[in-house]
């Protein structure tokens, strides 16, 4: 039922997001605070006087939740996996950086994301992989971007910017 729904959210076209100003800190600590990291660190890093950002908490909670998710569980892999989030401020949005030291089956890839999951074959990734391009789908849709460096056995660094303001078209 999971992945059902899952792919009922990927194949839904976003045509308009609610909107309201909120504290990406707060997200992020409370997100850290209830995942079961009893495998792997985590730690969250805070970007003082951060302003707020225009977004729809439920969509931006569950992408983090796949992306830092994910992050755990190749983290999980290794004997001294570690996650890092952290937040900075640039000029017209907030950069949250997912960086994790740990252990996938393949790189992951931008590309790999924009794809259907079940064009790579991988059936037993399948829902990391639909989680993970819901994910982008729900950055883009807040008009922000998504960077992707990784090495399956070194570790990966996600980079997602989320702007300060809305785009026009969304409602408030």
């Amino acid at each position: 039922v999971k992945t059902i729904n899952l792919i009922k959210a990927f194949l839904t076209p976003i045509k308009t997001l609610e909107v309201q100003p909120r504290d990406l800190n707060e997200i992020l600590k409370k997100l850290v605070e209830e995942l079961d990291v009893s495998k792997t660190k985590i730690t969250l890093e805070k970007a003082e006087g951060l302003p707020a950002v225009e977004l729809n908490e439920e969509r931006i909670e569950e992408m983090f939740t796949f992306f830092i998710g994910s992050a755990v569980e190749a983290a999980s892999e290794q004997s001294d996996g570690f996650v890092q989030v952290r937040l900075e401020q640039l000029e017209a949005g907030a950069r949250i950086l997912i960086t994790e030291k740990g252990q996938r089956d393949e790189d992951l890839t931008l590309e790999m994301l924009r794809e259907p999951p079940f064009i790579h074959g991988k059936t037993y990734l399948y829902e990391q992989y639909l989680q993970l391009s819901l994910g982008l789908k729900y950055i883009e849709a807040h008009g922000g971007k998504c960077e992707i460096e990784s090495d399956k056995k070194g570790g990966t660094t996600i980079s997602i910017i989320l702007p300060f303001l809305a785009k026009k078209d969304q409602k408030k």
